[in-house]
């Protein structure tokens, strides 16, 4: 642990919670409790593009929203980092985080401490290999699954990375070219902020399927609440 240079924190916490940015404030001060060392926090995500591309004008963008937190929690400010937006959004999805990254990873840090929940991990794993290859570590710390519960879920989020997996085969590890392209032509929310229709994709239709599930929890939830 004494060996990492960055914490990165994955969009998508329980907004209550907090579990993943608690945990990064908690091995932040560790690692200056013990190594007299403050290791800054990468704060990635704008929001979940399932809600659309860009950010209601009334919303905080989600890497903002961690940072209040973190401050609340006595954090300074001088060790807080947020992903910078492009095309005036930020990241909108899990591979996303990491294509925004590209700017400081592996640029200026490359031993990386991942946190997000159990479930969600071996995607995260896999999206950062895939952008970065070799040229930076990152060790997982993994806090209690939450977000990614029940057999639903679980077996949405396997799908999402299978769908990943195949879209992206043919591209080589680290190929941020090729990466790049993917991302204007092919991803289901940046080829329409990069003015082009979306091309047919495994995951693009996991997408699809996630905005129907959203959409009938919502109104689940709408009629007991009524």
């Amino acid at each position: 642990m004494e060996n990492l240079e960055l914490l990165m924190v994955l969009a998508g916490e329980n907004s209550e919670k907090r579990q993943r940015t608690n945990y990064a404030i908690k091995i932040h001060n560790e690692i200056d409790a013990v190594h007299g060392a403050k290791i800054p926090i990468y704060l990635a995500g704008s929001h979940s593009g399932l809600n659309g591309i860009y950010l209601p004008k009334n919303k905080k963008p989600i890497c903002e929203q961690m940072r209040d937190y973190a401050l609340e929690k006595g954090v300074k400010d001088e060790y807080l980092i947020l992903e910078k937006k492009r095309y005036g959004v930020g990241s909108l999805d899990t591979i996303a985080n990491f294509v925004f990254a590209d700017e400081i990873i592996p640029k200026e840090f490359h031993d990386i401490g991942l946190f997000t929940e159990k479930g969600h991990m071996q995607r995260v794993l896999w999206c950062a290999e895939k952008i970065f290859s070799n040229t930076a570590f990152f060790i997982p710390f993994s806090s209690e699954q939450d977000i990614i519960q029940g057999i639903i879920k679980n077996m949405q989020e396997r799908a999402t990375l299978q769908a990943l997996k195949t879209d992206l085969y043919k591209i080589v590890d680290g190929d941020r070219e090729a990466i790049q392209s993917y991302m204007e032509t092919t991803h289901p929310f940046y080829a329409q902020i990069y003015g082009s229709k979306p091309k047919f994709s495994l995951y693009g239709l996991m997408v699809d399927l996630s905005r129907f599930l959203n959409i009938r929890s919502e109104e689940k939830q709408e009629f007991f609440e009524d």
